[in-house]
């Protein structure tokens, strides 16, 4: 797969520069410089997946680097399952961790996590709540029938541990 769009250097040195905690990298897509794809945390649907070198600012700017527009290429990122957990993500970054945000039909909440992809259908993706005993959605599937209790809602957030042990959010940077 050849990118439809390279990057001159005059534009490459026109982006704004993230740190590694600001990006969501591919499972196997590379640049042709050897970097792997990535996207910030802040890219819309019209964004792109770019070369992490030149997002980070560390992009040789002689050579031409890849981004491949979401509307033209689908690419899977790191946390997806069914590239078995893959990342592009240089080893020296960190390590990816996600974290589960859970609300019962109870109002009940609370937090799994932080735990590494591969561990995420470990325990079930929820548990059951501690306060009602909900156990729809606790595992891998939720029913929705009339009468049965609401399912367990779950939303996932990304996490970054760096080579020190700190735990930051994927997040876009502030501004």
């Amino acid at each position: 797969m050849r990118p439809q769009v390279l990057m001159p250097a005059q534009q490459i040195q026109k982006l704004d520069k993230y740190e590694p905690h600001h990006l969501y990298y591919s499972a196997t897509g590379r640049c042709a410089c050897k970097a792997g794809l990535a996207y910030p945390a802040d890219n819309d649907i019209h964004g792109s997946w770019i070369c992490s070198a030149v997002l980070l600012g560390t992009a040789d700017p002689t050579v031409q680097h890849d981004r491949y527009p979401f509307a033209f290429y689908s690419i899977k990122g790191e946390s997806q399952v069914t590239q078995g957990y893959q990342t592009t993500r240089p080893p020296e970054q960190g390590t990816l961790l996600l974290k589960s945000f859970v609300t019962c039909s109870c109002g009940h909440t609370w937090e799994k996590g932080p735990y590494l992809p591969i561990e995420e259908n470990k325990e079930g993706l929820a548990g059951h709540c501690s306060e009602c005993g909900n156990e729809n959605g606790a595992g891998n599937s939720s029913r929705c029938e009339p009468g049965m209790v609401k399912p367990i809602e779950r939303r996932v957030g990304q996490f970054l541990r760096t080579p020190s042990g700190e735990i930051l959010p994927i997040l876009a940077p502030s501004t």
